[in-house]
């Protein structure tokens, strides 16, 4: 099991506060330390009792009652520690968190979209989008390409020369729209501000189709590239955007 991301994280510590089974006073900030501590490798932790209520700011005894909170409610699978030590073992259950069939739903939305439509219909949809330069890039309005950017050309000759076809021609462009978007981003976080809206939407559905899909593996780095930022989009989007994507 690999380290959970930071948005599993969050998600779910969302699910333990929304979740009527669970006190969000201490259990939220027992499953923080799990997840926290949760080896990238083995897939589980084994803090002791001692050091998770230290870390969550608890007494032992209510570390203890929040644990088996977590269990009751299936969030957390707990190995009991023999040994000298006695330290138990801990895996915290990201797969039965809301995040899991939240994210499904955008990741199978984003891919029958690619798949329906490609990148020529997708370039299409924007046809009548509002020219935007360079200069008017900002947290909260970042865009998919829209034709007002067709002719421009990246600042690598070799590349755009390589073939006269329209896919060619697009894939020469999407560079400087990703580093478009990445500098958004970045200005975003900085700012501690939010994504949302329509426009957001776009952008995030754009930065799926060229990722192209659900396999990351092959080594295309402008597809690496997509994938990353559009992970990065879904942290900073609001509640309500986030929906609108997965929709």
């Amino acid at each position: 099991m690999g380290q959970p991301k930071t948005i599993n994280k969050l998600f779910a510590l969302q699910s333990a506060l929304v979740d009527c089974k669970l006190a969000p006073g201490t259990d939220a900030k027992v499953l923080g330390v799990l997840i926290e501590y949760q080896n990238p490798a083995q897939g589980y932790s084994w803090p002791s009792i001692e050091t998770i209520a230290e870390v969550a700011g608890l007494k032992e005894r209510a570390t203890r009652q929040s644990i088996r909170r977590l269990e009751d409610a299936g969030y957390l699978q707990t190995q009991l520690g023999g040994g000298r030590n006695r330290t138990s073992r801990y895996r915290a259950r990201l797969e039965c968190f809301d995040e899991a069939p939240l994210k499904e739903r955008i990741r199978l939305a984003a891919k029958r979209r690619h798949n329906n439509a490609g990148f020529s219909e997708t370039e299409t949809r924007h046809d009548g989008a509002e020219t935007r330069h360079d200069h008017d890039t900002k947290p909260g309005t970042t865009v998919p390409p829209n034709t007002s950017y067709g002719n421009r050309l990246t600042n690598n000759p070799s590349a755009a020369a390589a073939s006269n076809s329209s896919s060619t021609h697009q894939r020469d462009e999407t560079p400087a729209f990703l580093r478009k978007a990445e500098l958004a981003l970045k200005a975003a976080r900085q700012d501690g501000r939010h994504f949302s809206g329509d426009e957001t939407v776009k952008a995030y559905r754009w930065l799926r189709g060229v990722a192209g899909g659900d396999d990351y593996t092959d080594g295309d780095q402008v597809k690496g590239w997509a994938h990353r930022l559009s992970e990065e989009l879904l942290e900073l989007m609001d509640e309500q955007t986030l929906l609108e994507a997965a929709a």
